[in-house]
């Protein structure tokens, strides 16, 4: 499912951007692998680059953290 694959990805990127935890934490907690959860989020940073209403979910997301 592609919505929990974002999800993951949106994870990720969360742990990378903000230190919240480790990739090798969340790895553990959702049951994949970190390459697969970095790959995930350089993918969704990707994207939301091209995609406006993508970037604007991320960045409403993201700001909630920060």
């Amino acid at each position: 499912d592609r919505r929990l694959s974002r999800a993951r990805g949106m994870a990720a990127w969360l742990v990378m951007e903000y230190g919240i935890g480790t990739l090798g934490e969340l790895s553990k907690r959702i049951g994949r692998d970190v390459t697969t959860l970095s790959s995930a989020a350089r993918r969704l940073q990707i994207r939301s680059k091209m995609d406006m209403e993508l970037a604007e979910k991320v960045g409403k997301l993201l700001d909630t953290f920060s």
